[in-house]
């Protein structure tokens, strides 16, 4: 068959299953995601569009495509179909690209799905953009959790040797998996190959191979030059070294003047004021945070890359099967607000921008773009700043893929990225780009510092494909129900594994502890909200425990005052306007207190520091409100549960991270 018969039966195929009304056909839509020019075919729905689904189904996959814009994109709109009732979709960007959410189908199949886009407040929706609608198999969710692998790790910390295997020892003895649900644990190492020498290198990769055969544990390496691997005081060849102010990162602190730095009116030249400053002094070993943009210091790099792998090579015994993995770098960032502000040592100001080296700078240039902190950040500034970061990791990711390849390790061994998953970081935050695109890159698995996380986090993480929660820092001085919560969301969010960084400096069995809990409440976890409050016949007030802050299913006492038959949702609503719907469900019922369980195939996320009014919903079988039929009383509040099924929400996230398909990718620099 020839293309452009293949082409023609592709167009006939695609308006067989969808039918739009009043719907734009099939659009291109572009952006960023890190460092890449991404472009997806979308369905632009106006008013309606419908699909004609057939076939038995346990869900339906409706992936949605949210365009690049500096605000946040909202969508609002209902779907129809047999087997799902009504649902009322409301969803806000996290960033450029496609979502999928999850409807769950009951009495076997749907039919004609309807997608009907409608006015918010009075205003004038804009399209909503569609990429696919799919049903999905009860068996093919069912073969995705046989084959599945979840590896719980905690990295061990640099030490002596003695030191390092009393560490795992400890690991060992007290982290256990549960085999039947492929939940297994490993260890994980950190190699620094850019300040240590390369016997020294060889060295941290064999104590590593050495323990990891002792222990019977698989493990993680990390090939670091950040942080503890920072190449400060090595000899950069030109007659300095990598840690001297050419190399540093160069700062703005525009809410305060500094004391005048004569090294760096030297370097900045007409362009020094006062406002420029460093990464340091600061508490972590007064350890200053290097540009990504100096050629000579990367070239270095990329060298002692290929001396480490060469050495790990060489030590592999009978195949890679003790390697977990390897992962790139520790949080690749500028020295911003945020470092800043965690600073003790601090001379600035609240406020702290990089990175203003004049490679940086000059790399800025060669795109078009002016980076001139004093009159304040440009939206290109912005995003120019954000890809510099995004484009350093796939540098990295393009030089460790090809010195793999050239030692003979295979393609499936899995290499990871590795950076923050924070919405709101310097410099993508205010222009809607979160951190975690800087882990983006082709040929690598994502790798993310997932922390004080919700799962709406990570939904466009699994679109990119296999994905994982690299780095929990257990020293950040939150509740510790914070980091079991962070191991629910990265196990329900069809992460590869979870590791645990520091766990032992914040006492070990705080650790253990909150690992065992997880396993202990496990394929289900319920629980009582951490507050509810009756508010009317059809409002409670509730917030969540910090432990289980999104859920699958709500549990209900209500009072039936007559015997009926029709449909019951809930919508949960928040103060800024947002809101999330469960799935209408039909009911029958007879006088008395009964109680009723809402599902949320794509969960509700109520953050613990935030309270949200359910609202309940009550309808006859022709959708005519039934105002006093079914109420809530002063007794609901007591027995609401909250109920989250981790393994559905992990097989339908696995099913998202099969069927991901990247967009037509360009890297094109920072342009």
């Amino acid at each position: 068959m020839n293309l452009t018969k293949l082409l023609i039966l592709f167009q006939i195929c695609f308006a067989a299953c969808c039918v739009g009304y009043a719907a734009k056909p099939q659009v291109r839509v572009t952006g960023y995601i890190g460092s890449h020019r991404v472009t997806y075919e979308a369905l632009s729905v106006s008013k309606e569009a419908a699909f004609e689904l057939n076939g038995p189904a346990e869900f339906v996959a409706i992936t949605e495509v949210y365009p690049d814009t500096p605000m946040p994109v909202s969508y609002r709109y209902r779907v129809f179909g047999k087997g799902i009732g009504t649902y009322e979709r409301c969803h806000n960007s996290l960033g450029f690209g496609p979502v999928t959410y999850f409807l769950k189908v009951t009495g076997g199949s749907v039919g004609t799905l309807k997608i009907v886009n409608h006015k918010s407040n009075g205003s004038k929706p804009g399209p909503v953009l569609i990429r696919s609608v799919k049903l999905v198999k009860r068996s093919e969710l069912e073969e995705l959790l046989a084959r599945d692998t979840f590896t719980i790790l905690g990295l061990i910390p640099d030490g002596s040797p003695t030191q390092r295997e009393q560490w795992l020892t400890l690991l060992a003895a007290n982290l256990k998996g549960i085999p039947e649900y492929g939940i297994d644990v490993g260890f994980s190492s950190e190699i620094y190959y850019a300040n240590r020498d390369s016997t020294n290198v060889r060295h941290q990769i064999e104590q590593c191979f050495s323990l990891s055969r002792k222990f019977r544990l698989p493990v993680l390496l990390g090939l670091v030059s950040w942080w503890a691997g920072t190449p400060v005081w090595v000899d950069d060849g030109q007659g300095g070294r990598f840690g001297d102010i050419s190399y540093q990162q160069i700062c703005y602190f525009p809410d305060k003047e500094l004391e005048e730095n004569a090294e760096l009116r030297k370097l900045l030249g007409e362009h020094y004021d006062r406002h420029y400053g460093l990464s340091i002094p600061n508490q972590w070993s007064n350890c200053p945070w290097l540009t990504m943009n100096s050629s000579v210091l990367n070239k270095y790099r990329y060298q002692r890359l290929g001396e480490a792998i060469a050495h790990l090579k060489s030590i592999i015994d009978n195949g890679q099967k003790w390697i977990k993995g390897i992962y790139l770098e520790n949080e690749p960032r500028y020295w911003d607000s945020d470092c800043e502000a965690g600073n003790p040592r601090s001379q600035g100001g609240p406020t702290v921008w990089a990175d203003f080296n004049p490679l940086t700078v000059a790399a800025a240039a060669q795109d078009g773009v002016v980076l001139n902190p004093a009159d304040g950040l440009s939206t290109e500034e912005l995003s120019w700043l954000h890809r510099n970061v995004g484009k350093y990791v796939q540098d990295t990711v393009n030089v460790t893929r090809t010195l793999l390849r050239q030692h003979g390790f295979p393609e499936h061994l899995p290499l990871y990225t590795h950076s923050l998953q924070l919405r709101n970081l310097f410099p993508g935050g205010p222009i809607n780009h979160p951190a975690s695109e800087w882990a983006y890159a082709d040929g690598a698995r994502t790798g993310l510092e997932g922390m004080w996380s919700q799962p709406s986090d990570f939904y466009r993480v699994r679109e990119w494909g296999r994905w994982c929660n690299l780095n929990r820092e257990e020293n950040d001085g939150r509740d510790i129900d914070l980091h079991l919560w962070d191991l629910r969301v990265a196990y329900a969010l069809g992460a590869d594994l979870y590791n645990s960084y520091n766990w032992h400096s914040i006492g070990a069995e705080r650790f253990f502890g909150y690992v065992k809990e997880f396993l202990r409440e496990f394929p289900v976890v319920t629980l009582r909200p951490s507050d509810v409050r009756y508010c009317g016949r059809n409002t409670l007030k509730i917030r969540t425990p910090m432990k289980l802050q999104a859920f699958s299913e709500l549990e209900v006492q209500v009072k039936v005052n007559r015997k009926l038959t029709g449909y019951a949702s809930v919508n949960i609503a928040f103060g800024n306007g947002h809101r999330v719907c469960s799935q209408q469900q039909a009911i029958q019922l007879d006088p008395g207190l009964r109680s009723l369980r809402f599902q949320f195939p794509t969960v509700a996320e109520i953050p613990y520091d935030e309270e949200a009014t359910v609202v309940l919903c009550i309808l006859d079988m022709k959708g005519r409100p039934l105002l006093d039929g079914v109420e809530f009383t002063d007794d609901s509040a007591e027995s609401t549960k909250l109920s989250l099924d981790l393994c559905t929400q992990r097989a339908l996230s696995l099913y998202t991270i099969k069927n991901a398909k990247r967009g037509v990718e360009e890297q094109v620099g920072c342009k």
